[in-house]
């Protein structure tokens, strides 16, 4: 399908920024295909003023990928938005490595693999309307900035930062913009459905960290912003001649660049703080 804005490709589109992007962007005149576990995740894309095309795939599986993207070959898209991931949570010394490995499967090497996949679907759209498509990646302040019992998942975020970066320059002579979104609390269900592991091996060690998941998930749902704060970068970043490499989206961004060029010591004061950490 083609309209007057193009396609564009949304990875994870049942819940969250993905859901909210999906639905701007189809009242904007945009074909939306975007993938879901399960068709039902998406049943609100029938009432849905626009075009939301959802199809089956799972990103943390390398054949599900394939054969879904197989069939999408000769679609020109004008942005792919690499958004689904999962979030685990839980102490580096006691995490199940299968767990560990579970976050890079959905957060980075799916994000890879959608990503090479698509990059000739992105080059069809020169033919279209005048411009290679962009890759927007759904990244975090997690990218940034790593606190503690979250190592997984920032992890898995500071991959994805390296992997842009590479990328925009790698496919810099191509014309296709690489663009970084880096969330700081958003209101979405993503820490609801988080991987804890096995709290059995840490309870007595690490007992503080069911309480601080607790009140992290109290105060964020207090302080996050919405949604569609996530959803206005990601349309610019596919709408502006010239986006920025990076949305930083937090309250006080100013706050946050300072924390992120502080020295080392004085971030894991912040943090370990954050975390109730003596």
């Amino acid at each position: 399908m083609n309209s007057t804005k193009g396609n564009v490709l949304i990875t994870g589109i049942s819940s969250g920024i993905g859901k909210d992007a999906a639905i701007n962007l189809a009242a904007k005149g945009y074909y939306v295909y975007g993938s879901v576990r399960k068709l039902f995740d998406a049943e609100y894309a029938k009432s849905v003023k626009g075009s939301i095309i959802p199809f089956i795939m799972d990103v943390g599986d390398s054949k599900s990928i394939k054969e879904a993207l197989n069939r999408l070959r000769g679609i020109p898209f004008v942005a792919i938005v690499n958004n689904a991931g999962i979030a685990v949570s839980g102490p580096l010394k006691y995490l199940d490595m299968e767990d560990f490995r579970e976050q890079f499967e959905v957060n980075v090497f799916g994000l890879l693999q959608v990503t090479q996949m698509l990059i000739p679907n992105l080059l069809l759209n020169q033919q279209d309307l005048d411009m290679p498509g962009r890759i927007v990646n759904i990244s975090s302040i997690s990218g940034r900035i790593v606190t503690p019992y979250t190592g997984a998942y920032g992890s898995s975020k500071f991959a994805v930062e390296a992997i842009s970066d590479a990328l925009r320059c790698e496919l810099f002579n191509q014309g296709i913009k690489v663009v970084i979104i880096e969330p700081g609390p958003i209101k979405t269900p993503i820490w609801d459905k988080a991987i804890l592991g096995k709290t059995g091996a840490f309870k007595n060690e690490y007992e503080p960290i069911l309480e601080f998941r607790a009140e992290y998930a109290k105060e964020t749902e207090r302080n996050a912003l919405p949604v569609a704060e996530v959803t206005k970068k990601i349309i610019e970043a596919i709408e502006s001649t010239n986006p920025k490499t990076r949305y930083l989206i937090v309250k006080n961004r100013w706050i946050m660049k300072l924390i992120f060029a502080a020295p080392d010591w004085l971030k894991d004061y912040f943090v370990m703080k954050r975390a109730k950490l003596k």
